[in-house]
């Protein structure tokens, strides 16, 4: 009789341990790295010349109802041109989201702006490089 009560005891200390705590933040940081494929729609992962990679981090925190993140990106030889001997492209955007919770899913509305900043050298003289910092967008 002891040692069934003691199972039922380690059972439901067990059993609570298994249950999830509830959430008390929403925030996230998020890493990502990625392709640009220029105009290709047929490049893949494995199979693509021109392809260079993007990397970079998200993070944010979402609240009851709204929300605010940050990203920022780099992406090296962005421009994919053959007349340049260097290209990039540095991204930092901030957005602010709307998404109530329903039930078990959270549909959301974001929009966003911030920093598109692009570097370019060309071939023929390297050593000039043309910067330009542009307002970017974006609506989701």
């Amino acid at each position: 009789m002891i040692n069934k009560c003691r199972s039922i005891l380690v059972a439901g200390a067990f059993a609570l341990l298994c249950v999830p705590a509830s959430a008390r933040a929403q925030g996230f940081i998020s890493p990502f790295i990625g392709f640009n494929t220029a105009t290709d729609a047929a490049c893949t992962i494995s199979n693509c010349n021109g392809k260079s990679t993007e990397v970079g981090v998200s993070l944010g925190q979402m609240g009851s109802l709204f929300g605010i993140g940050v990203e920022l990106g780099y992406a090296k030889d962005f421009f994919q041109d053959p007349l340049l001997a260097n290209s990039s492209m540095l991204t930092l955007m901030t957005e602010i989201s709307v998404g109530p919770r329903i039930k078990v899913v959270r549909p959301y509305a974001s929009v966003g702006f911030g920093l598109l900043r692009s570097n370019m050298a060309l071939v023929l003289a390297p050593d000039l490089v043309v910067t330009n910092n542009d307002f970017g967008w974006s609506v989701g």
